[in-house]
């Protein structure tokens, strides 16, 4: 039994480290700055916000967009993971 509890945490571990590996290779540097101080190191938004000079909802922001293609690469498929027009792009219905 202590084995396969064992291996369920390696397994835990392995994907938590892809996972980040992941996020590192795929976000802007603003995004995974804001995604490993709030996700990984616990840091409240007020005060990365006041580490990285900016406003709280810039920095929610920048955590929601941070963890959205993590949500897409841990779950290929769902809501999670459709595309929508963004802002920038101007596209309306």
């Amino acid at each position: 039994m202590l084995g396969s509890f064992q291996d369920a945490e390696d397994a835990v571990q392995d994907t938590l480290l892809a996972a980040f590996v992941t996020a590192q290779q795929v976000l802007p540097p603003r995004q995974l700055a804001v995604l490993t101080l709030r996700d990984v190191l616990g840091f409240r938004a007020d005060e990365v916000a006041d580490l990285l000079a900016a406003t709280v909802d810039s920095v929610t922001s920048a955590l929601k967009r941070a963890r959205r293609p993590a949500a897409c690469t841990t779950a290929a498929t769902g809501p999670a993971c459709t595309s929508s027009p963004s802002p920038a792009t101007g596209s309306a219905p």
